[in-house]
């Protein structure tokens, strides 16, 4: 039995994720799926500063 099993079963926590994402110099990828518009691609991708803000509370 792996004693690390019981924890692996847990749930991952979305915000520690990203704490822990962020705290290891990682990066956040956001997009938006905009389903009225002609384009061909239908995801933008935000912009750093877009995202900035709300990845201010997690470091």
């Amino acid at each position: 039995r792996d004693e690390d099993s019981s924890e692996s079963d847990k749930p991952l926590d979305p915000a520690q994720t990203i704490r822990d994402l962020l705290s290891k110099g990682g990066t956040v990828e956001a997009g938006l799926l905009s389903r009225s518009t002609r384009r061909e691609s239908k995801f933008r991708l935000l912009e750093a500063g877009e995202i900035e803000p709300l990845l201010s509370e997690y470091r």
